[in-house]
């Protein structure tokens, strides 16, 4: 997942972004997705992503739902991308 989210960081976030929401998306991508991102992104459920937005919008709503936007994001980033990444398709089912 991590290598998803660095894809989507490198090919849209930073291209498309001034400095500031370049940098606080890899921040949130960072903390927020705490062992996640070690997991391949086709053995990651659904249910699995929302109970993660889930655990953070219990301390921090507002970081929450700036996590699902980018998360949502770079979803829809991904058949786009030149950069697709097969197992990466799974998160759009």
């Amino acid at each position: 997942m991590a290598q998803v989210c660095y894809d989507y960081w490198q090919g849209h976030v930073v291209p498309t972004r001034a400095i500031k929401g370049v940098t606080e998306v890899e921040r949130m991508f960072d903390r927020m997705l705490c062992d996640t991102g070690t997991l391949a992104a086709s053995s990651i459920s659904r249910v699995q992503t929302f109970d993660l937005i889930k655990r953070h919008a219990e301390t921090a709503p507002a970081q929450a739902a700036g996590l699902r936007a980018e998360l949502g994001a770079l979803i829809r980033w991904l058949p786009n991308s030149s950069q697709l990444i097969e197992d990466a398709l799974t998160l759009c089912l």
